[in-house]
């Protein structure tokens, strides 16, 4: 068994001499991960079957994911571009005895958050839908930590927003695989709650059909306007 680090710039192999690699071996499967601008070894046999897993950016490093498939050789590894994740599948850990198991491998991924905007104060419960939501270690909303969230399954989360700035900030889902990279997607925004600053007129008759103009702030997205009780049914914002 050898293992040899060289660089191809399209016409010829330049032997490199990295200070740390993955050990000498043969059969590991190695694919390219856009996700993180690297390429992405897993396992291989040195002896035994390994499990290591190992990213090269122009330097080898090994990564620590929360969650990994067992050793073995001759598998097979691709990235999906839906899912921003590597998909991972079969392989031996003997090369006698094959194997059918399927992995999703790399940092999480956000696709949507539901709803998308909430008050400044917090405590909206929001939807997170994606995937690689396994061994979730933190979810933040911007720079803002959320500390409250259940993970419902590996590809939907239930998070109660935090306080924060009135704007437009990003959902991001963290795993030992890292954070899932930012997109239209995982938008949120925080925008004030209405507030009223003027009725005109300030009566009507009591069978109601009265044209009313509300004056005030915040009437963006406005979904219903009550007067006391009284749910009104036909209102226009200008």
């Amino acid at each position: 068994m050898c293992i040899r680090d060289r660089d191809w710039n399209g016409s010829t192999w330049a032997q490199l001499s990295p200070s740390t690699s993955p050990s000498a071996r043969y059969g590991p499967t190695m694919a390219y991960d856009p996700a993180i601008s690297s390429l992405v070894l897993f396992g291989g046999f040195t002896g035994t079957a390994q499990s290591d897993t190992w990213a090269w950016n122009g330097a080898w490093s090994k990564l620590s994911p929360a969650t990994t498939p067992s050793a073995r050789y001759y598998s097979t590894m691709a990235y999906d571009p839906a899912t921003s994740q590597m998909v991972f599948f079969g392989g031996s850990p003997n090369n006698s005895t094959p194997m059918s198991d399927t992995w999703l491998i790399g940092a999480p991924s956000v696709t949507a958050v539901s709803p998308a905007s909430g008050v400044p104060g917090g405590g909206t419960s929001v939807t997170v839908t994606g995937a690689g939501f396994s061994g979730v270690s933190g979810i933040s909303f911007g720079s803002t930590a959320a500390t409250q969230y259940l993970v419902n399954s590996t590809t939907s989360i239930t998070v109660t927003s935090p306080a924060g700035a009135l704007g437009i900030v990003d959902v991001v889902v963290t795993t030992g695989d890292g954070p899932s990279s930012t997109s239209p997607a995982d938008k949120f925004a925080y925008e004030a709650l209405p507030a009223v600053t003027a009725v005109n007129p300030v009566s009507s008759r009591m069978a109601g059909g009265g044209v009313v103009t509300i004056t005030g702030t915040g009437f963006t997205n406005a979904t219903t306007v009550m007067f006391g009780a009284c749910l009104l049914y036909t209102s226009r914002c200008v």
